[in-house]
């Protein structure tokens, strides 16, 4: 795995209603869920989009793939090193997998790619997945449950995405006294604080508050109609 452009993006989506903007990647899969009835097995499968790029405005687009979990990254490997057979270093402005695609086309990059895998892809329509729920990319705001037991995550919006050496230090203190010493980035420029137990809940929220004066552009905690 040598050869990639400074900026080459994979991201994993879970279908839920907070999405990743998996889209815009290079490689991008989409957990999807299939009903009973269907040609392959009811469960979980994963959906493979390519050729997404920030900036101009084009997204990545489904290349028919209709992945289990565990072929996930395997298949990520074999378009990488297609990418690297194939992609032009020579020039930053078209050092992405889109342009390589623009080149190839999606048939023939799939094709190239079956070379590196251990397994042949099953093309499957879209349209006979289960339509994911509604997406609201503010629904990560405020205090939520996770799926472990008794434990929270709260999403820190920061003012136009702007954090200062001093709020990120004051924010790692948070982590470690009141969750479990982790801070998560989002595609949104917030922050989560996750494992937070419920008797932390309403302690951590008076501290993040206590730092909201916006005077400061500190980071805060917003929204409402959380699960604490």
């Amino acid at each position: 795995m040598y050869g990639l452009p400074r900026k080459f993006n994979i991201a994993f989506d879970g279908g839920g209603i907070v999405h990743n903007l998996e889209d815009t990647n290079d490689i991008g899969f989409q957990a999807v869920r299939m009903g009973e009835g269907k040609s392959v097995p009811a469960g979980i499968y994963f959906r493979m989009l390519m050729g997404g790029i920030t900036g101009y405005q084009d997204l990545a687009r489904d290349n028919g793939v209709l992945l289990k979990p565990e072929q996930c990254v395997p298949m990520a490997a074999a378009v990488v090193r297609v990418f690297i057979d194939e992609g032009d270093r020579t020039d930053r402005k078209t050092a992405r997998l889109k342009h390589v695609l623009d080149w190839l086309g999606f048939k023939a990059f799939m094709e190239k790619s079956r070379a590196y895998l251990a397994f042949e892809p099953e093309y499957f329509p879209r349209e006979e997945c289960q339509s994911r729920p509604v997406t609201n990319q503010l629904a990560h705001i405020d205090f939520h449950s996770q799926k472990q037991p008794g434990l929270f995550y709260v999403s820190v919006v920061l003012p136009v995405g702007r954090l200062q050496a001093s709020q990120l230090r004051a924010l790692g203190d948070l982590a470690d006294q009141y969750g479990g010493g982790t801070i998560c980035l989002t595609v949104w420029q917030n922050l989560l604080i996750s494992d937070v137990r419920a008797e932390n809940v309403d302690a951590l929220k008076t501290e993040i508050e206590a730092r909201s004066d916006p005077a400061d552009a500190v980071p805060h905690w917003r929204g409402g109609g959380g699960d604490a």
